[in-house]
């Protein structure tokens, strides 16, 4: 079958920075050619399918980074869908370093860094930081709280919160002396007073009245650290086997734990035991086991408004159900030998949510939906094989005919200096795509040539990503160009909490990328966006390249 040709106008521009994304950060890393094989082709639709289908959202709060329960974050969302979101108070910098001479500031550095490959494994959506410090090894919780300051972790944890608006919070501490480690003790206990400070308009107002944020009021909170002999709500089997990853949640995620080398040293221990994980609700005085985290809540697309105790219009009623309809449609749909028959459901459900937030929607519903929005077009690019990349070159590489010739490599740039931008654009799919825009979003300091405009190119000729559309782009670097580095920063390791400065939110792993390539293009007369950032390739021979 001959496809039509594929036209569409090249906008190469340098706009402004936009609002950056506070919920769904992670989504980038489970995209493209650096994220994991469980998250591309049909095991990654697999699991976008499940996420589409539920309202469900969990935040776990720990103290440093490698604390997390890997095993329930995985099941979580890999096995129930559920919207993940890992709050770590503070990035480690003090702990062992046993891959490297980084200590205190860059080793955390580091330790944020393997987080963030971890949170792969975990398939995690969002990942949050508190402006607090490692110290060092904490004996008291009353230690903990005088260094840190109780008031300056429940004004961070409140704030993320608010951000992520979870539907439960479950902690990862006990919040007494079993959690052992001081820091460990205050997240265990600041948790549950986060919970309820979140929701009341009167604890940090400046947050709503100059930041823009809602109060908000979590369903449930959950301690962990609790022993199977003591009460708990809910018993969570993260041993568990889910066959599309072939291995249990226990050892799929605790392999990623075990990639926090810095502290763990690449170990890891398999298990085919069982494994359970106990936790207790506290915002509750009733007794027994309930069957998972979100008993007793209508997590389904139709029931958003019920959720929240509110009655939808009919008009908006219906938007809902639609939209539930071609999400379960789109599972039904799903082949795993064609994951491309699920994109014509998943096109409706976009063009729903879309119809849908132009309504006159609760607040909490608008919300919800627009989550909606950007994990469909997520399940869509993964459905069609959709591929992006944009890799900073050296302004004079050569182009690479040779599969034995050395790929061209940049380790920075600095002010006043030229590179390309190596863009590939393609598709895995013999399904129509038209894209009808390219632009890169970054710092203004970068100038980004206009040269190559009105292109005409058919991509539908493509049967292969290595036949897609690649082009280069010049970039120049002006004399005013502010340098790459952390938001975060403190003049002495004396110092518990960190200042901040530039455009990120005070939250999140790190600084907003300096230049990011945002794509549109149309399937079945809907369009769809996909954003990559502007990566670096480093020479890691005979290893390959890092990117």
């Amino acid at each position: 079958m001959r496809y039509p040709l594929l036209t569409f106008f090249l906008c190469l521009l340098l706009i402004p920075p936009v609002a950056q994304a506070q919920v769904l950060t992670a989504i980038e890393h489970k995209q493209g050619p650096y994220g994991l094989d469980a998250d591309k082709g049909s095991a990654g639709l697999w699991f976008q399918l499940k996420k589409l289908n539920t309202t469900a959202s969990a935040m776990h709060t720990t103290a440093h980074p490698d604390d997390e329960h890997a095993g329930l974050l995985t099941g979580l969302s890999r096995g129930q869908g559920v919207r993940t979101a890992l709050l770590t108070i503070n990035r480690g910098e003090a702990g062992a370093n046993a891959t490297g001479s980084e200590l205190f500031d860059a080793l955390g550095l580091v330790r944020t860094e393997e987080l963030l490959v971890s949170g792969q494994y975990y398939g995690l959506d969002d990942q949050y930081f508190t402006t607090l410090t490692d110290y060092g090894y904490s004996k008291t919780l009353d230690e903990a709280l005088k260094s840190w300051g109780r008031e300056a972790v429940l004004e961070d944890m409140v704030r993320i919160i608010r951000v992520n608006r979870p539907l439960v919070v479950i902690s990862r501490f006990h919040g007494s002396n079993r959690d052992g480690h001081g820091h460990h003790q205050a997240a265990g206990g600041i948790t549950p007073e986060a919970f309820e400070a979140a929701g009341d308009p009167n604890r940090f107002p400046e947050q709503i009245t100059n930041e823009g944020l809602r109060p908000w009021s979590p369903f449930k909170v959950f301690q962990g650290g609790v022993r199977e002999q003591e009460p708990h709500h809910v018993a969570f089997d993260q041993s568990m086997y889910d066959p599309v990853l072939g291995d249990t949640y226990y050892n799929y995620g605790y392999y990623g734990l075990s990639l926090q080398r810095s502290q763990t040293s690449g170990r890891t221990r398999r298990s085919l035991q069982r494994s359970i994980l106990y936790y207790n609700q506290l915002n509750t005085e009733r007794s027994g086991v309930d069957n998972g985290f979100f008993e007793g809540m209508d997590t389904s697309i139709s029931g958003m408004y019920s959720l929240f105790g509110e009655h939808a219009s009919d008009e908006i009623a219906s938007g809902l159900a639609s939209l539930q309809a071609s999400i379960e449609e789109a599972i039904a749909q799903f082949d795993i030998q064609h994951p491309t028959s699920s994109v014509p459901a998943l096109t409706n459900a976009l063009k729903g949510a879309r119809a849908l937030i132009e309504m006159d929607l609760h607040e909490e519903v608008a919300f919800l939906v627009e989550i909606k929005i950007e994990q469909i077009q997520e399940a869509i690019n993964t459905a069609l094989g959709i591929q992006l990349s944009a890799l900073a070159i050296p302004e004079d590489a050569p182009v690479v005919a040779s599969f034995w010739a050395p790929l061209p490599t940049l380790e920075g740039v600095v002010n006043g200096q030229s590179f390309n931008v190596e863009v590939e654009v393609g598709k895995g799919a013999e399904v129509p795509v038209y894209l009808t825009s390219l632009q890169f979003v970054g710092q203004s300091a970068l100038k980004v040539s206009t040269d190559e405009l009105d292109k005409t190119i058919d991509l539908n000729k493509a049967k292969e990503v290595v036949d897609a559309l690649s082009f280069r782009i010049p970039v120049h670097v002006n004399a005013t160009a502010r340098p790459d580095r952390p938001y975060f920063y403190r003049p002495s390791i004396i110092q518990n909490q960190y200042s901040t400065a530039g455009d990120a939110p005070v939250f999140l792993p790190h600084s907003p990328p300096s230049l990011k390539a945002h794509a549109t293009y149309e399937v079945n007369g809907v369009e769809v966006n996909v954003e990559r950032t502007v990566r670096m390739r480093r020479s890691n021979l005979p290893y390959g390249y890092k990117s």
